[in-house]
């Protein structure tokens, strides 16, 4: 395969990975509503960081990384921490009050940046399907350029950025958005958004425990 063919791949695999639906997109619409642009950032750069991480582990130590993985135990275990993780979040989100302001919705205090993209980390990390489809990836891209480190690198090098090119294409509609939405209707999403991450979270652990029996 030549270089242009996992180029061309990269971009396809980021685009798909940008239009699924799960708990970060929802994470990241509620930081960009209440919040704005620098705050939506903040959180999916936790995410973003957490991706690296992982395509970068997966890398250096693949043979290591599959072996984790293929423990009996690991998808149990991190799949119910994560599962966890998602249901607290959701209902933080759920029983928290939306910033509601006299004159309309604004920034009250400073966003706490760092707690987000925390936030942001822990959210992606600890989903072992995240683990699972960065670790296949990365085996079906290794076999694919024969050992090649730089067609490699170049697959994930576009991937990432095609990824988060539309992660802030979201942002900055989440904060689009906010500018046309009440305090009262903020506060709905934030309890939808709470529902949405619980759901999730019980899907997760759901699902871990199905594929344990």
């Amino acid at each position: 395969m030549s270089d242009l063919d996992f180029l061309i791949k990269g971009a396809v695999a980021g685009l798909t990975l940008s239009f699924l639906i799960g708990p970060v997109f929802f994470a990241v619409v509620q930081a960009g509503v209440e919040r704005g642009f620098r705050a939506g950032l903040a959180l999916s750069a936790g995410v973003w960081i957490s991706d690296i991480l992982i395509i970068f582990i997966a890398w250096l130590g693949l043979s290591y990384i599959i072996m984790l993985v293929q423990w009996e135990g690991f998808t149990y275990w991190l799949g119910t921490l994560g599962g966890v993780i998602l249901m607290v979040f959701g209902i933080g989100s759920f029983l928290s009050k939306a910033p509601i302001a006299d004159d309309g919705l604004k920034i009250q205090r400073r966003a706490p940046y760092m707690r987000l993209a925390a936030k942001g980390f822990v959210v992606n990390i600890f989903n072992p399907f995240t683990v699972v489809f960065w670790l296949g990836l990365m085996s079906t891209i290794i076999a694919q350029s024969s050992g090649t480190g730089q067609q490699t690198l170049m697959f994930f090098g576009t991937l990432l950025v095609v990824v988060i090119i539309f992660d802030l294409l979201k942002i900055i509609l989440s904060k689009t958005i906010r500018n046309w939405i009440s305090p009262q209707n903020v506060l709905r999403l934030r309890k939808a958004i709470g529902i949405g991450l619980f759901i999730f979270g019980v899907i997760l652990l759901v699902r871990v425990w199905l594929m344990s029996d």
